[in-house]
């Protein structure tokens, strides 16, 4: 049914991250470079030091760009929301209707539970380090809710197409939010979870199938 769509989610990074921009500031490196060390390495190796030594660079050039951790911390997660959003318009852009938009949607959290993504790993890492930073708690709050507010249009565009099952119990925004954030979570947590018959069962379910 979805493989036309779902085959972005094979990918291991959707955009990788030096290919965010054409031509990267030296700030932009240092945090593709601190996410990639997050996602590959977790909280405990993300220091000056190491993203220094990925670069070549002296410490001392990250922190004048980032004067603390918590600074460079709260600017990951903006590159996190960052880097969602243009995962979405890769994979959502090219679809003709809202019920192939939300599909596609949906299949970026597939993508994004696969033990080669690094995007949850380092969200988890950063709702580790918003344990004991107001600060980043408040990136996060902000982050989270963004991604169910476009969660939430996708849906909402499909409904109004008439392509959603409203009986589903997915077809609440929060709720299909959370369950697709907790697979991503329980994927990257227990590395060997396939999500794909998850997803494609919630699809068959919240999607209203087009007579044949």
């Amino acid at each position: 049914m979805r493989r036309n769509v779902t085959q972005e989610a094979t990918l291991p990074g959707l955009i990788p991250s030096n290919h965010l921009v054409e031509n990267p500031s030296k700030r932009e490196r240092i945090l593709a470079t601190a996410y990639e060390i997050l996602g590959h390495q977790g909280l405990e190796n993300l220091h000056a030091r190491t993203i220094g030594a990925e670069l070549s660079l002296n410490h001392a050039a990250v922190h004048y760009y980032f004067k603390t951790r918590e600074d460079l911390l709260v600017a990951l997660v903006g590159y996190a929301h960052k880097r969602f959003e243009m995962d979405l318009e890769r994979v959502v852009a090219p679809q003709p209707t809202p019920a192939k938009r939300l599909e596609a949607h949906i299949a970026l959290y597939e993508a994004y539970s696969r033990p080669a993504s690094r995007y949850f790993r380092a969200l988890m890492s950063l709702f580790v380090a918003g344990a004991w930073s107001e600060r980043i708690r408040e990136a996060q709050k902000n982050l989270v809710e963004n991604l169910r507010m476009k969660l939430e249009q996708h849906l909402s565009e499909a409904h109004q197409q008439g392509a959603v099952n409203q009986r589903h119990p997915m077809s609440n925004p929060d709720r299909l939010a959370n369950y697709l954030f907790g697979l991503c979570v329980r994927s990257q947590m227990l590395g060997n979870i396939n999500p794909t018959p998850e997803i494609d069962e919630l699809l068959m379910g919240l999607l209203v199938q087009p007579p044949q």
